[in-house]
C-alpha cells in the first residue's frame, strides 16, 4: 500500500490561501447583503413585538391606554445594521433610531442571532451579545 502526500509549497500554497480568503470574503459579504432585505423586515417586526409584549401583559393599563401605547410603538426604524457569520447562524448588531415612545432604559444597540433557510427565509434564533458579534467571523 502506497501513501500519497501533498505538499503545499510555492504556487499551490498561494492558490490555496487565495481560495480560502475568497471563500471567507464571499460568506462574510453574503450575510451582510442578505440581511438588508427580508432580514431587516423580520428584525423590525421582532423588535416591535419585543416592545409591545410587556404593554399587552400590563394589567394596570386600560384598553384605550394599551391601544395608544401599542400604536406609538408600532414602527421601529433601524439606523444601522451589521451582520457577521454564516447564513445558518448570523449574529446581527442593530442600532435603532431614538424614539420617545421607547421605555426608559431601552438600549438602542441590540444584538440578535438569526438563521436563514431557503424554504422559510429569515428567522429569529435567539438573543446575541457584543462578544458573540465580534467573535462571529466566518
Amino acid at each position: 500500500m502506497s501513501t500519497v502526500t501533498f505538499r503545499f509549497t510555492g504556487w499551490k500554497a498561494v492558490a490555496l490561501i487565495v481560495a480560502l480568503v475568497a471563500f471567507a470574503a464571499f460568506r462574510a459579504t453574503r450575510a451582510r447583503s442578505a440581511m438588508n432585505g427580508q432580514g431587516r423586515e423580520v428584525l423590525e417586526s421582532w423588535i416591535v413585538g419585543e416592545l409591545q409584549r410587556p404593554l399587552l401583559a400590563d394589567t394596570t393599563l386600560t384598553l384605550a391606554e394599551k391601544g395608544e401605547a401599542v400604536l406609538r410603538l408600532s414602527t421601529v426604524s433601524i439606523w444601522t445594521l451589521d451582520a457577521r457569520g454564516p447564513l445558518d447562524d448570523v449574529v446581527v448588531r442593530v442600532e435603532l433610531e431614538p424614539n420617545p415612545a421607547f421605555p426608559p432604559g431601552f438600549e438602542l444597540v441590540r444584538y440578535y442571532r438569526m438563521q436563514y433557510s431557503s424554504l422559510i427565509g429569515w428567522s429569529y434564533k435567539g438573543p446575541g451579545s457584543a462578544l458573540t458579534f465580534w467573535l462571529a467571523f466566518i
